[in-house]
């Protein structure tokens, strides 16, 4: 185990999520709290600055029309390609670290379907080669390469994409760029993420700014804790013992900037197991909006042992009231290995138009 990785999952399908706020019929229970961090009673190393992690990933592309190989634009033979990290509060003695993918593509795939990418990536200029993908085909590759801090630029950067190949059917795609930097802990810049650059240590983590701010770890998100922040002449301190399976992840914020919820939806006696269950299942699942249950009822009735199960319900149980299209994938194959009877048929009706069930 990489006790150091740091993965980035992005989600293609939605860019809302919906909460679900259980409120349960005895009125003196009370729900999750975040309650205080231990701290430890002192500590061995201070340090007056973190790892912060920009990631860049737009998949808006699907090169090959299936699967999950979306990607973002392409740029071809001649052409170049610009990322733009933006970052803060750069410490400019600590070393920054790029990792960028590219997946190959071909502007005509069936006349010449695995062309050579030669492609040069620069940092801020053009004067100093950082990378160089040169590979033949369609696979995503990935290059990384370290700089100085003091080559990064407050605020915005530019990283050169340049594609120098001898084959004009050399189209490749940008995927994605993660950059971790140094970063100075200036509570006047949040809210702000940050990692601890080390583990299996009790650190004291400084932060600047102009009023005390709030803290929490959030190593494990479903189990934030409140960091307790104390004043340090013109400064504010953390202490924290990191653990050593992994590094540690802080949130710093202003309370006054934290998002009020102020409309609620309420959701009466709802069910959410209707689907997830391991009841007697049907031979035959029809699955479409709910608003077209009455037009799928004469295939219900033709059909026998049959259910209409509506996306909404497919949602709540499988994604959180999200519209994945995933959660259909999910669904049926708790079907297949939950339901006393397996189903044997599985047809679907009139989904959203926009979204993306290619996956399925």
């Amino acid at each position: 185990m990489d006790v150091d990785a740091i993965d980035h999952h992005q989600n293609i399908y939605f860019a809302e999520n919906t909460y679900w706020l259980l409120i349960p019929d005895n009125s003196s229970l009370r729900g999750k709290r975040v309650t205080a961090l231990d701290a430890p009673t002192s500590t061995s190393l201070t340090l007056d600055y973190a790892t912060s992690y920009t990631h860049i990933e737009n998949d808006v592309i699907n090169p090959f029309k299936s699967g999950l190989a979306w990607t973002g634009p392409s740029f071809g033979r001649g052409a170049s390609f610009t990322i733009i990290p933006t970052l803060s509060d750069i410490k400019t003695s600590v070393d920054a670290d790029f990792v960028i993918a590219i997946r190959g593509s071909s502007s005509d795939i069936e006349y010449i379907a695995n062309p050579r990418h030669i492609i040069d990536v620069y940092l801020n200029s053009r004067d100093d080669l950082k990378a160089n993908f040169n590979y033949t085909g369609l696979s995503k590759q990935t290059k990384s390469f370290t700089v100085s801090g003091s080559e990064l630029q407050e605020g915005v950067n530019l990283v050169y994409l340049d594609n120098n190949s001898t084959s004009s059917y050399s189209l490749p795609h940008f995927d994605h760029a993660t950059v971790n930097y140094g970063r100075q802990l200036n509570a006047d810049n949040s809210p702000f993420e940050f990692y601890a650059p080390i583990h299996s240590n009790t650190v004291a983590f400084t932060l600047t700014g102009s009023s005390t701010p709030s803290v929490w770890d959030i190593t494990r998100i479903t189990n934030p804790k409140r960091v307790n922040v104390e004043s340090v002449g013109d400064d504010y301190s953390i202490a924290v013992d990191l653990p050593v399976d992994t590094l540690s992840r802080f949130i710093v914020f202003d309370d006054n900037d934290v998002q009020t919820i102020t409309e609620l939806e309420l959701v009466s006696n709802h069910d959410f197991t209707s689907l997830r269950n391991h009841e007697q299942g049907v031979d035959h699942i029809v699955i479409g909006p709910e608003e077209f249950i009455n037009a799928g009822q004469p295939l219900i009735d033709h059909r026998g042992s049959s259910r209409f199960i509506a996306l909404e319900d497919i949602y709540d149980e499988f994604s959180g009231g999200n519209a994945d299209p995933t959660a259909i994938r999910s669904f049926i194959q708790w079907t297949q290995e939950e339901w006393e009877t397996r189903t044997t048929i599985t047809e679907i009706l009139l989904v959203h138009p926009q979204a993306k069930y290619q996956l399925l």
